[in-house]
C-alpha cells in the first residue's frame, strides 16, 4: 500500500511539479517559471509525495491579509481518494505561522465554473462564492468563480483523509 506524506516543495521538486501541471492543466506552468516563483518570499508550494513520486501539489501566494491558492493538482491516477482535501487542509495549516504575523486571515481561489469536483471539494471545506471573472480562462473563455474561506473555518486535516 502506498502512503502519501505532506511536504514543502523546493527547487528539486519543480520538474515533478511541472510534469503534473502538464498532465492536469491546459496552460501549465513550466519548470523555469516554477523555479523563479520559488525565489519570491510570497510563493510556497507543498505536495503529497511517496515512493519518489509526487501525487498532488498546491501552490500558494501569501500577501498581507490573504492566502491565494494559485494551483492545486492531483495526478489523474490518484484522484477521488482525498489527496486534494488533505493537501489543501495541510497547506492552509502550514501557512498559519504567516497568518500569525498578520498575513492570510482569509484564503481565496479561482475555479472554473464547470469544474464540479473542485467546487464540491472547496465547498466542503467552507469556501463560498464571493465573485466571478467573466471569460477568465483563455483556453475556453470559461468564467471563473472567486471563492473565499476564513482560515478559522477550515477543519484540521485528519491522518486518514487520503487513501492510495
Amino acid at each position: 500500500m502506498k502512503t502519501a506524506v505532506f511536504t514543502r516543495l523546493g527547487p528539486d521538486d519543480m520538474a515533478a511539479v511541472a510534469e503534473l501541471e502538464a498532465r492536469c492543466f491546459s496552460s501549465p506552468w513550466r519548470e523555469d517559471q516554477l523555479r523563479a516563483a520559488l525565489l519570491s518570499p510570497h510563493f510556497s508550494a507543498y505536495g503529497m509525495k511517496g515512493q519518489d513520486r509526487l501525487f498532488a501539489y498546491i501552490s500558494l501566494n501569501l500577501v498581507p491579509g490573504e492566502i491565494e491558492v494559485l494551483n492545486i493538482a492531483t495526478h489523474p491516477e490518484y484522484r477521488r481518494r482525498g489527496l486534494a482535501r488533505a493537501l489543501l487542509r495541510c497547506a492552509l495549516k502550514a501557512a498559519a505561522p504567516v497568518v500569525e504575523r498578520g498575513y492570510g486571515v482569509r484564503a481565496f481561489l479561482e475555479v472554473r465554473v464547470g469544474n464540479v469536483p473542485a467546487l464540491g471539494l472547496y465547498r466542503s471545506l467552507g469556501f463560498a462564492r464571493v465573485g466571478a471573472r467573466k471569460g477568465y480562462y483563455r483556453d475556453t473563455g470559461e468564467d471563473a468563480l472567486i471563492l473565499r474561506v476564513d482560515l478559522s473555518a477550515v477543519p484540521a486535516a485528519a491522518e486518514n483523509d487520503a487513501t492510495l
